[in-house]
């Protein structure tokens, strides 16, 4: 074999073997990642017995009498966002919410990606029903890694399955209706308007008064605790 043809031979495989590297990693990079939902009927019933007889309206939790509501801007694959939820947002329900002595808004974005576009679509239509705060509880319980993917529509179609009290499939049918995309435009011109940088992010708003930022020392019941007291202390 001559010199050109030995060189034309080993450029033709280096270019086919980086070829091949590159389908490798575009199939790798697209390729989606599957969560274990195999404690979904276990975390179903802690999520019912949770909001259970609590007053819902699209992503606002509680009684309307409450003299202040917690704003949660929340991003569906916000790792933190799921600490919280997982953590902390059942105490604060227990403590805060059922007493009438607060309510939970919750703005939820959709800016980290597909994953989040796909939970949150299906959050919103959820919470067209009353039962947004179930639906994304089960989905922080069941969070995967963020850009992975992993909200395929088998994920979807079990996360709304066990939601309750969820009609799942017409939920998962308005998931891209303009009802639902109005709930996530909203909540959208929300974060706009707090000026919001980042998930999860935290403000107190009570009647006559501008919402004033919260934060907690640490994404944990005792912290939120202590950072909520002084908007509490009077009732």
């Amino acid at each position: 074999m001559s010199g050109a043809r030995r060189r034309a031979w080993q450029i033709g495989a280096v270019a086919g073997f980086v070829a091949i590297v590159v389908v490798v990693l575009v199939l790798v990079l697209n390729a989606s990642t599957s969560v274990d939902l195999g404690e979904l009927s276990v975390q179903s019933r802690q999520v019912e017995r949770e909001f259970a007889g609590v007053p819902q309206r699209v992503f606002v939790l509680g009684g309307a009498g409450a003299p202040a509501t917690l704003v949660e801007v929340a991003d569906p694959q916000c790792p933190f966002c799921g600490q919280f939820a997982r953590d902390t947002l059942p105490t604060v329900v227990r403590r805060y919410v059922r007493p009438g002595r607060l309510r939970v808004r919750l703005e939820l974005l959709t800016t980290l990606g597909e994953d989040s576009v796909r939970i949150g679509r299906l959050a919103a239509a959820a919470a067209l029903q009353r039962r947004g705060f179930e639906l994304i509880e089960l989905a922080y319980e069941n969070q995967g890694d963020e850009g992975s993917r992993y909200a395929t529509d088998a994920y979807l179609r079990r996360i709304a399955s066990a939601t309750p009290g969820l009609a799942a499939a017409k939920a998962l049918r308005q998931m891209s209706s303009a009802a639902a995309q109005r709930v996530l435009d909203d909540a959208s011109a929300a974060a706009n308007r707090l000026g919001v940088k980042a998930t999860p992010t935290f403000y107190v708003e009570q009647q006559g008064r501008a919402p004033v930022e919260l934060h907690a020392s640490a994404p944990t019941p005792e912290a939120f605790a202590a950072a909520l007291r002084p908007f509490l202390r009077s009732h």
